[in-house]
This record gives structure tokens, sequence and C-alpha cells, in this order.
């Protein structure tokens, strides 16, 4: 259709819309409100040049509903708007199913006719950025170069070339694939840098032993909210320890301990002839499990009560609340293998649970195999001496760690028996004092050494368990324990197997 014969057609269809007959004028709505179509089909209220199928009807005589009259404009009652609202399905590519329509220019009124072809993208086929034609123009070359010769043309202005920038240049045509990315770097052993992130810093998982230790602190352990001296301050929490007893005097010769002191401290008892021989010493560390050593568990005579909470052995009235408990499984290290004095550990499980109160509470085990202190402390109710009768009293003695290759050293003519085959070795340990005057003596085998918590001196870490010596308190005659860091996992296997 040419020019002349579209100027022709679109000023009969806006003279007749003009004045419209009153049964075909809906009630005056502006541009976009909804409409109903003489189908009874719902409609969008369009500009006539914006309804194909309006004008289609309108060349055919048949007048659409009008919905108001927009500066000489009818704005009618548009049923494909509706179905573009709706029912407008995307296609995953170029199909034959058109939802743009070309345009034609018609006196600032755009006219709409269906696509028709099937090959080339809408942008193109439809050219909907064409702009008015200007004059030719060369390109223009920019002078600021900075010596580089690629020169390179500014973008022309639309008008200039053939066709359009956009349909010369096609930005909208589907791009290749970009390439794969490149494969990952092959992975290098790196140094570890001195400050690594605290991002990439792997930190490992809490033992079991340790988030124990923690739970059993919390009875002697106060928190107290403090305010620092700034603006806006928020309250900081600090744990305090909270029991009769903030730190251990190390003397010598065993000084008798107070009442609530070691409250983790347990007696093995044994029975004989009808009576019961108090001959070793052990830990609480769980509610139904005693720490000792293997020997004090023989297989012949092994114990079958454990006191807990006590203080005098004889005496009942120095304010203790001791508790008995039955010995109803022993669980001796499977590498124990006397007369040798490794693996020197058992445990000891007890009839029924611990109650834990102010007397009686589990001692923390020690996870390490270093030490930041030289000190450590002893207790039992072992002989206070050489060839002395033990102790009723539970005795508390500090001694100094011994380093393990000069413990070696002083062992090493015990190295020819089979009791010491092979040396001190890394999971036993040595304390005393090399001048002689304090030490663990008979009685108090089984019984622990032990250190405080750092940030919690009510808490004791058992660091070893007394295993065996030479001569109590004698010159260059330290004690050997059985060092427990290295016995942590099979402990956490037996006494906390489903935690």
């Amino acid at each position: 259709m040419n020019p002349n014969a579209m100027r022709r057609n679109f000023i009969i269809i806006v003279t007749c819309f003009l004045v419209p007959r009153v049964d075909i004028v809906a009630a005056q709505k502006t541009e976009g409100d909804l409409c109903l179509l003489k189908n009874g089909n719902v409609g969008i209220c369009q500009q006539l040049t914006q309804c194909v199928t309006a004008v289609h009807k309108a060349l055919q005589g048949d007048r659409p509903i009008v919905c108001s009259i927009k500066a000489d404009m009818p704005i009618v009652c548009c049923g494909e708007a509706i179905q573009n609202v709706i029912q407008r399905p995307k296609p995953s590519q170029f199909t034959n199913e058109r939802y743009f329509l070309d345009t034609v220019t018609y006196e600032n009124y755009p006219i709409r006719y269906p696509r028709q072809d099937d090959h080339e993208p809408w942008w193109i086929v439809e050219k909907p950025f064409v702009e008015a034609p200007v004059a030719p123009q060369k390109p223009q070359f920019s002078n600021n170069n900075n010596g580089n010769n690629n020169h390179k043309p500014s973008r022309p202005n639309s008008g200039t070339l053939h066709s359009p920038w956009w349909i010369a240049e096609r930005p909208f045509t589907s791009a290749s694939l970009p390439p794969p990315p490149p494969p990952p770097p092959t992975k290098q052993t790196l140094k570890p840098t001195t400050q690594p992130s605290p991002l990439n810093i792997r930190r490992p998982t809490q033992k079991m032993s340790e988030i124990k230790c923690n739970e059993y602190s919390r009875p002697v352990t106060s928190t107290i909210a403090a305010l620092p001296l700034v603006p806006a301050p928020e309250p900081i929490h600090v744990e305090i320890p909270k029991c009769d007893f903030t730190s251990v005097q190390l003397i010598v010769g065993g000084e008798e301990t107070k009442l609530k002191e070691f409250p983790h401290m347990a007696a093995l008892g044994y029975y004989e002839n009808g009576n019961i021989d108090w001959k070793c010493g052990g830990s609480l560390i769980s509610k139904y499990f005693v720490l000792t050593a293997a020997h004090c568990a023989p297989r012949n005579n092994p114990p079958t009560i454990a006191r807990l909470g006590d203080l005098n052995l004889k005496l009942s009235n120095e304010g203790a609340k001791p508790v008995n408990y039955l010995v109803v499984n022993i669980i001796r290290h499977p590498d124990y293998k006397p007369p040798a004095k490794y693996n020197d550990i058992a445990l000891l499980k007890l009839d029924r649970p611990v109650e834990f109160n102010e007397f009686i509470r589990p001692a923390c085990l020690y996870t390490r195999d270093t030490f930041d202190i030289n000190k450590t402390v002893a207790t039992g109710w072992g002989q206070i001496d050489f060839a002395e009768k033990k102790s009723d009293v539970l005795l508390k003695v500090g001694i100094s760690i011994i380093d393990n290759k000069l413990c070696n050293e002083l062992y090493k003519m015990d190295e020819t028996t089979k009791k010491l085959g092979n040396g001190i070795v890394p999971s036993m340990m040595c304390a005393g004092e090399l001048e002689g005057g304090k030490d663990t003596c008979q009685g108090d085998s089984g019984g622990p050494i032990q250190i405080t918590r750092p940030n919690n001196r009510c808490v004791y870490n058992i660091i070893g368990i007394t295993s065996f010596g030479k001569f109590c308190a004698a010159k260059n005659a330290p004690g050997v324990y059985t060092r427990v860091s290295s016995y942590v996992p099979w402990i956490e296997n037996i006494v906390w197997p489903e935690e």
C-alpha cells in the first residue's frame, strides 16, 4: 500500500470515529483501562493506530468500541492488547510465533502490520529503531591516540551508511557461546605463612574429655558482668573460681589436705580376711568411672569398693560425707603386660551414677603432651616415708616434673630388666625432687598427679597416674607415672562411647 493510500484510509477511519454512534461508545475510559468488546471478551483501551485488529475491522466497515477521544485520536477497545498482556508465552528461540509488529510511520502515528519473515531476528526485520535520515558525514577519527597508530573511527550517526548502526552492527544478535573457562591450576604445595588468615584456619574439633571438663567446672565457676569505662560500654562477662581453695601450696613431705580440697580423690578398698584394706588411690573422671593404675587391679585380688568424698579413712567426725560405690567392671589397658611397667592404666566402672556435690566432683583429663609449668601435686593415702605406715588422712605433696631424657638416664640400670626393658618411653613421665625428700610412696599407687587449670584453680587436670619408683623420696630417684595424655582416646572411647 503506497503512502497516499494509507493517508487516505487513515483519514477515513479517524473521521468515522470522530462521529461515533451512541450505542458503540463505551463509558468514558482513558487509555490503558479495561473495556468490554462486542463479543463479551475483555479488552484494553488503546489508540486506534496501536490496535491492528481495530484498523482492519474499520477498513472492512466493522466499527469497534470507542473508549474515548484523545486529541482527535480515537481510543478503542482492543482485544489483542489483553492477549499480549495475559497470554504471551516467551518462546525459547526464534520461531514464527510473532509477538512484535512491523511499524510504518504515518504522520507521527505508527500503524503496525504482522511480521511475515521466518529467519531474521525481529529487530533486523522490524527496524524498531529507524531514525530520520540525516546528512551523510565522513567518519571522524580521533587525534588523541597517544602515539598509537591503531586508528579507529568513531561510530557514525545513523543514516551515514545504507543501514542504521543497529542493523549493520547487529548488537542484539545471539553471540556465540563464551569459551570454556581455563582449567584450574595444578595444586602446589604452599609454604604456610607466619600469620595465616583467620578464615583459612581449620579449628580442631574439641575432645569429648574437654567438653566434659567444661561441664564439670560449672558448679565451681561464677560468671560476673563488668562494664568498661568507655562511652556506651557493653558488659564483659568474666568467669571466676568459686571454691574454698584457689591455690595449692607446694610443700615438702606430705601435708594433710583440707576438706573438699581434692573432691575427685577415690580410695580403693580390697576385701581381705573379712576386712577392707585401702591399698590404692584413683581419680573420679565421670559419673561412672574411676581412673587408676592397672597394677592396682590385679586379677587375683581386684578392688571391690571405691570410696569418694572422704578425708580420713578411719574417722567419721571430720565433716566429710564419704560414699562407697561397688566396682562392677575393671577395664585394664589391653597392652598392659606385667611384670612390665608399660601401659599401667585401668578404668573402674561403678555400680551406679555418682551424685556430684561439694565433696565429690570429677577431675579433668590433661590432653596435651607438654606442660607450661614444671611443678605438679601428688595426692594419696600412702606411706609418709619409706618403711613407714600408711596415712589415714589424705596427703598432698608438691614435686617437680623431670624431663624424660634425664629420667631415662637415672633408670638406665633398669633397662636390663623385664620391668623396664625399653627404658622411659613417651607414654611415661617422671616427677620428684632429685635431692630427695619429696615423693609418692607405697599406697599412693593409682592416685593422681595433677595441676590446676589456668582459668580456674578450683578444677584439677590429671596429668599422670602414680605407677612405680625406686625408693620413696630418695636422692636421684624420681617416681614414674603413666602419662594421661597418651591414653585420652582410649579413655574417651570407654567412658563416653556415645557422646
